[in-house]
């Protein structure tokens, strides 16, 4: 199983925080980060052309594209769990 680094995780936050600020800033990424972002956004719309359907983007990300997107996943979702108590 591929592993991924505090540091790859830390980056794809950064890229979801520029998507948020702006989608418009989507374009600026390569097709498999767009598609992390995406993904995490919960924005279909934002997904490139040739991966619009979710099972090809996340057929582009591969292993350890996956495993970041849902570490970072569940990481966002224990921290808004944690706001709510």
């Amino acid at each position: 199983m591929p592993n991924t680094s505090d540091e790859d995780v830390a980056h794809l936050a950064r890229l979801v925080g520029l998507a948020k600020s702006d989608p418009d800033n989507i374009r600026l990424l390569s097709p498999r980060d767009a598609c992390a972002v995406a993904l995490l956004l919960n924005r279909l719309d934002l997904l490139p052309e040739p991966q619009r359907h979710p099972l090809a983007a996340l057929e582009l990300l591969g292993p350890a594209g996956r495993e970041m997107v849902l570490d970072l996943y569940h990481r966002r979702a224990g921290s808004d769990a944690s706001q709510d108590a």
